[in-house]
């Protein structure tokens, strides 16, 4: 029995192999250590393999300084430390910031409007503009506030590196439209020359020439005008060999000439010129105003320079183009009579239109220019003068 035993034998090189393969580490191959795990192994662990193990298996950790005290606190000396340091995990990149668009030029009238970029204030326009910049691509909403004004908002879709610029006028509102109608009828009363200005000039009396313009024809005659308003007016035109005379009270109307005139195309015309010629005087189309409500959508003129002044009554309504200094250039009303005022003079201290053309409404397209070269505003005027 012993001798088959000993016949068995491991061959010598196999053992030798077996004796000489090492055993593997698991503390230096396991998963990164977390800082609880570190503390509880320091100052039991010795430092030379604790630290070795750290810079094989790495952290799960980014340590703080408060991490720093408690490990130093725990015992841990400067190798351990800085296998910890060496292992700290890399900070994430910083994602790539997103396209920007081109530059955004707004200009906001009125002047100076409040900006937000998607809610988010940019501060006022300056002298009516702003540039933004920085915004980024896609749909942005920019909104454009003044107090007394409509808000407006912009909906762009932007694009990386591509300009945009955009214009925007503010409409204002019904009370603030008001209030500017309120002051041009303030300035325009204060052009003519003030109340008592407008008073003295409710009795008038002039003379120059009047064009009436018909068929495409001109036909010039002299003309002496009067207007006692609010209620009387006449007019009478003369040239060589011809007399019409056409006077007014309230809607009662007179007329006399020469015979061949009578029922002409100038005479009929007359009539209605002479009414129109009253009631668009402008102190009576003031009186009339001031009891309207007034408003003006600006209180800063238009691309050619003017001002619009509104007026709105029960039975009339008027549209008045004026200058910024409150002269007054032309009125409309919306069954389409067209008044012009022009060439104005200060006569007695009254700022008062030499030239006045008149297009009454209708098919007949007669109008009648009256350009004065000699205008008085007489103390009183007789009502016989107007043969009433």
């Amino acid at each position: 029995m012993l001798a088959v035993a000993a016949s068995v034998s491991v061959p010598v090189g196999l053992a030798q192999r077996s004796r000489s393969v090492p055993r593997e580490d698991t503390f230096l191959s396991g998963p990164p250590f977390s800082l609880d795990d570190i503390l509880r192994r320091v100052g039991i662990i010795a430092d030379k393999r604790l630290s070795e193990a750290i810079s094989r298996r790495g952290i799960s950790f980014s340590p703080t300084k408060d991490d720093y005290d408690r490990l130093k606190s725990a015992g841990a000396h400067a190798p351990v430390l800085q296998a910890i340091a060496a292992k700290v995990p890399a900070a994430p990149k910083a994602p790539p910031p997103p396209p920007s668009s081109g530059p955004v030029a707004v200009e906001c009238q009125p002047l100076e409007c409040d900006v937000t970029v998607n809610g988010q204030p940019k501060g006022q326009t300056d002298h009516g503009s702003i540039t933004l910049t920085g915004l980024p691509t896609g749909q942005v909403f920019i909104d454009l506030k003044k107090d007394g004004y409509i808000g407006q908002q912009l909906s762009l879709e932007l694009e990386p590196g591509v300009q945009v610029s955009k214009k925007v006028t503010l409409e204002a509102t019904s009370e603030t439209q008001q209030k500017f109608g309120q002051d041009l009828l303030s300035r325009i009363t204060d052009r003519l020359g003030g109340a008592d200005a407008l008073r003295r000039a409710s009795l008038v009396g002039a003379a120059g020439k009047a064009v009436v313009v018909s068929g495409g024809q001109r036909t010039e005659w002299a003309v002496i005008t009067r207007a006692k308003l609010p209620l009387l007016a006449a007019i009478e035109i003369t040239a060589p060999g011809l007399k019409w005379r056409t006077s007014m009270k309230a809607a009662d109307i007179k007329s006399d000439g020469t015979g061949k005139l009578k029922g002409s195309p100038t005479a009929v015309g007359l009539q209605t010129v002479v009414r129109l010629f009253r009631d668009y005087q402008l102190p009576a189309l003031l009186r009339r105003m001031s009891l309207m409500r007034v408003s003006s959508p600006s209180a800063s003129p238009d691309e050619s320079g003017h001002l619009t002044l509104n007026a709105v009554g029960d039975t009339d309504s008027y549209r008045l183009t004026l200058l910024p200094d409150g002269t007054v250039i032309s009125v409309k009303s919306p069954s389409g009579t067209q008044i012009a005022y022009a060439d104005y003079a200060l006569v007695e201290r009254i700022w008062y239109p030499k030239s006045m053309v008149i297009q009454p409404a209708g098919p007949s397209k007669q109008a009648v220019e009256l350009h004065f070269t000699e205008v008085l505003f007489p103390a009183s005027i007789p009502d016989r003068e107007f043969h009433f």
